[in-house]
């Protein structure tokens, strides 16, 4: 499936490309509908809105109760992975394994363990967070 370039902001009705767009996991194409300034102009104009009703959601404690009840769904629907991950976390934290530079570029700036196989969680690819993701969304 070909991926559109540009989008049209429904607020500022401006075509604008891609990355303008804040993403949004639950839109079908992955992005908010208003661009980043009218996002931002959004906020900044509804401030005294938007801030009593997060301030009293955070207060509720629901933020995260609804946190920790994605983290038990997922290692409910994923054990093996979470394992592998616990792993790699553990070893960090233990100082006995120690994050290496990005395989693919070399920086040593946001350093994620990236697994081929779970079944081994202690062997892992050094990656960036843009090669991360590109391995993930299967651009390499």
């Amino acid at each position: 499936m070909k991926q559109i370039s540009e989008k049209k902001c429904t607020s500022c009705k401006d075509i604008r490309d891609r990355s303008e767009f804040h993403a949004n996991r639950r839109s079908s194409d992955g992005l908010k509908s208003l661009c980043k300034s009218c996002c931002r102009d959004y906020v900044v104009n509804n401030k005294d809105k938007i801030r009593p009703a997060l301030r009293a959601y955070r207060q509720t404690g629901k933020c995260k109760q609804s946190r920790s009840v994605s983290k038990a769904k997922y290692r409910a629907k994923y054990p093996q992975k979470d394992k592998a991950h616990s792993a790699i976390s553990r070893g960090i934290l233990a100082g006995k394994i120690i994050r290496q530079p990005c395989q693919k570029c070399g920086s040593n700036e946001n350093i994620q363990a990236h697994h081929e196989d779970y079944d081994k969680p202690l062997d892992v690819m050094w990656l960036c967070i843009k090669h991360h993701s590109d391995i993930h969304a299967g651009r390499f």
